[in-house]
């Protein structure tokens, strides 16, 4: 029975992660899509400006018509943005398939919809969103199950504080945001080596702003 217990918390637990990183990318998504028809209405106006300028002086002097330029910003956005660059990440043999498959196919979905890119270092993080968090599943597994099995709460409890740690869904190295919405418990192991030894090494480097896809491989 505790065994079942056990893996029924911890596939809420995953299922969490998947709702994360779904939630983040489609409210990123939203924002994108919103900046973007804000910057088209824009330019249309601007455009619609200097077509009457030149038009006036036109009538007036007799004066060439100007050529019609975007504003400088959509310019450079357009003509300077870097090219993404691709990060492997890859599971190790320390790596519970499960964990390593969670984290991953999140940051593949986020990748896929153009969500990661470099982040500038050092990242802007509160250690009491994560500190919070944890105590947070320590008093709701204690609550949960405390009285009926000691034993158990003990062990799950043991296993949150010892062996796994809150884990950014989408990194913060990598734009993520630095809420509680965007974490979940993970394998420390896992979730610091693709973190620390996978993901950084490859990134560290790279100017800030450059778009990010995450490519799973399989290194044996």
């Amino acid at each position: 029975m505790a065994e079942g217990e056990l893996g029924a918390v911890f596939k809420g637990l995953a299922s969490d992660a998947d709702q994360a990183a779904g939630n983040i990318a489609e409210s990123v998504a939203k924002v994108t899509e919103q900046g973007a028809k804000t910057e088209e209405e824009n330019l249309s106006r601007t455009l619609e400006s200097e077509a009457r300028t030149a038009e006036s002086f036109t009538k007036i002097g007799g004066q060439p018509e100007r050529t019609v330029k975007p504003p400088s910003s959509i310019t450079s956005r357009l003509d300077g943005a870097p090219e993404p660059v691709t990060v492997q990440i890859w599971r190790e043999p320390k790596m519970p398939k499960t964990e390593f498959n969670g984290k991953a196919n999140a940051l593949k979905r986020l990748s896929d919809d153009g969500k990661l890119s470099k982040a500038k270092n050092p990242v802007n993080r509160d250690p009491n969103v994560t500190k919070q968090y944890r105590q947070d599943m320590i008093d709701r597994i204690y609550r949960q199950y405390h009285d009926q099995n000691p034993a158990f709460s003990d062990k799950l409890i043991d296993r949150v504080t010892r062996r796994m740690s809150p884990d950014h869904v989408h990194e913060l190295q990598l734009g993520g945001p630095d809420t509680a919405a965007n974490l979940h418990f993970l394998d420390r192991y896992t979730n610091e080596q693709i973190g620390l030894r996978q993901i950084w090494p490859q990134i560290k480097n790279l100017p800030d702003g450059t778009p990010i896809r995450i490519e799973v491989v399989n290194k044996k």
